[in-house]
Protein backbone atom coordinates (compact mmCIF):
# COMPACT_ATOMS: atom_id res chain seq x y z
CA UNK A 1 0.00 0.00 0.00
CA UNK A 2 3.25 2.20 0.22
CA UNK A 3 3.05 2.68 -3.50
CA UNK A 4 -0.44 4.75 -3.15
CA UNK A 5 1.22 6.88 -0.84
CA UNK A 6 3.83 7.42 -3.18
CA UNK A 7 0.87 8.03 -6.37
CA UNK A 8 -0.83 10.47 -4.17
CA UNK A 9 2.05 12.53 -3.13
CA UNK A 10 2.84 12.79 -7.03
CA UNK A 11 -0.44 13.62 -8.50
CA UNK A 12 -0.71 16.46 -5.20
CA UNK A 13 2.89 18.09 -6.09
CA UNK A 14 1.90 18.37 -9.85
CA UNK A 15 -1.78 19.76 -8.91
CA UNK A 16 0.15 22.47 -6.86
CA UNK A 17 3.20 23.16 -9.14
CA UNK A 18 0.50 22.98 -12.26
CA UNK A 19 -2.07 25.30 -10.28
CA UNK A 20 0.72 27.85 -9.52
CA UNK A 21 2.19 27.73 -13.06
CA UNK A 22 -1.42 28.90 -14.27
CA UNK A 23 -1.99 31.60 -11.72
CA UNK A 24 1.19 32.99 -12.46
CA UNK A 25 0.87 32.91 -15.95
CA UNK A 26 -2.86 34.16 -16.22
CA UNK A 27 -1.77 37.02 -13.78
CA UNK A 28 1.10 37.71 -16.33
CA UNK A 29 -1.43 37.72 -19.06
CA UNK A 30 -3.99 39.70 -17.12
CA UNK A 31 -1.43 42.84 -15.57
CA UNK A 32 0.74 43.67 -19.04
CA UNK A 33 0.87 43.06 -22.04
CA UNK A 34 4.22 42.32 -22.45
CA UNK A 35 6.42 39.53 -24.33
CA UNK A 36 6.09 37.70 -21.62
CA UNK A 37 2.32 37.86 -21.81
CA UNK A 38 2.95 36.52 -25.49
CA UNK A 39 5.47 33.61 -24.14
CA UNK A 40 2.66 32.65 -22.13
CA UNK A 41 -0.13 32.51 -24.36
CA UNK A 42 1.55 30.86 -27.08
CA UNK A 43 2.21 28.61 -24.31
CA UNK A 44 -1.21 28.22 -23.81
CA UNK A 45 -2.10 27.52 -27.13
CA UNK A 46 0.00 24.95 -27.81
CA UNK A 47 -0.66 22.87 -24.74
CA UNK A 48 -4.40 23.06 -25.75
CA UNK A 49 -4.37 22.30 -28.98
CA UNK A 50 -2.70 18.82 -28.75
CA UNK A 51 -4.22 15.61 -27.79
CA UNK A 52 -3.50 14.59 -23.93
CA UNK A 53 -1.99 11.41 -25.45
CA UNK A 54 0.42 13.25 -27.38
CA UNK A 55 1.91 15.23 -23.93
CA UNK A 56 1.83 11.64 -22.31
CA UNK A 57 4.02 10.57 -25.07
CA UNK A 58 6.02 13.50 -25.26
CA UNK A 59 6.93 13.59 -21.11
CA UNK A 60 7.18 9.32 -20.72
CA UNK A 61 9.31 9.20 -23.99
CA UNK A 62 10.64 12.49 -25.02
CA UNK A 63 12.04 13.68 -21.64
CA UNK A 64 14.40 11.38 -20.42
CA UNK A 65 15.77 11.43 -23.56
CA UNK A 66 16.64 14.89 -23.36
CA UNK A 67 17.77 14.61 -19.84
CA UNK A 68 19.81 12.54 -20.54
CA UNK A 69 21.48 14.26 -23.75
CA UNK A 70 21.58 17.23 -21.33
CA UNK A 71 23.88 15.58 -18.46
CA UNK A 72 25.71 14.49 -21.61
CA UNK A 73 26.33 18.15 -22.60
CA UNK A 74 26.99 19.27 -19.16
CA UNK A 75 29.55 16.60 -18.15
CA UNK A 76 31.34 17.08 -21.34
CA UNK A 77 30.80 20.00 -23.29
CA UNK A 78 32.40 18.53 -26.45
CA UNK A 79 29.20 15.85 -26.49
CA UNK A 80 27.88 19.07 -27.74
CA UNK A 81 29.36 18.30 -30.95
CA UNK A 82 29.44 14.61 -31.11
CA UNK A 83 33.01 14.33 -29.88
CA UNK A 84 31.86 12.79 -26.68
Amino acid sequence: MGWLGDTNQLSGMAWLGGRAIGICGAAERRVRATCDSRIWGGYVEIVRQTPFVVQVFFVVFGLPVTRERWWRVVLSPSALWGEG
